[in-house]
């Protein structure tokens, strides 16, 4: 298995991405991707803009192309009653931003894998704020100003879960 890990809190409006070490658990980058158009452009406009800028990232983070993994957060198909009413309209554009993203940095010729997780079992219940918490212990670069949907949160979360858990799959 490769030692260098990209993970991905996909999203239509924003995603996070963190950079690791598998066999050392270090994140040596992370950070949040945003459309150039904005968020109110067109949801395919933001989605395309939005998985260039994360293979760019990941290129970027990857100058000699060393073997990588990908790990991605999908939908689990459950709309949060409590943040979403009940209603499950974004559902579908969600889904649809994961599997752009998804398809386009599998086409990385030093990514290895795609490995995805649904949310509800990397998150294992744990609420946002611990997420948030375990981001600030593993990467002192993180700030909550610079993350209000907590994407680098989460992507930085996924990552050390995956190091502790799902790379054990």
């Amino acid at each position: 298995m490769p030692d260098l890990v990209f993970a991905i809190d996909p999203g239509s409006i924003s995603s996070g991405l963190a950079a690791g070490h598998l066999r050392s658990g270090e994140v040596f980058h992370a950070g949040r991707i945003v459309p150039a158009s904005g968020a109110r452009a067109d949801a395919r406009r933001r989605m395309d803009e939005i998985a260039f800028g994360i293979c760019r990232a990941i290129e970027a983070h990857n100058p000699t192309g060393e073997p990588a993994l990908v790990v991605i957060e999908v939908p689990s198909g459950k709309v949060n009653a409590a943040r979403h009413g009940g209603g499950g309209a974004g559902l579908a554009i969600y889904g649809e931003a994961v599997g752009v993203i998804r398809e386009r940095v599998s086409r990385i010729s030093f990514v290895e894998e795609v490995i995805h997780f649904d949310e509800r079992r990397w998150t294992g219940g744990f609420s946002k704020e611990k997420r948030r918490r375990v981001a600030q212990s593993a990467w002192p670069g993180y700030s909550r100003k610079g993350d209000p949907g907590g994407d680098v949160s989460d992507a930085i979360a996924l990552f050390k879960w995956f190091r502790t858990m799902g790379a054990k799959k």
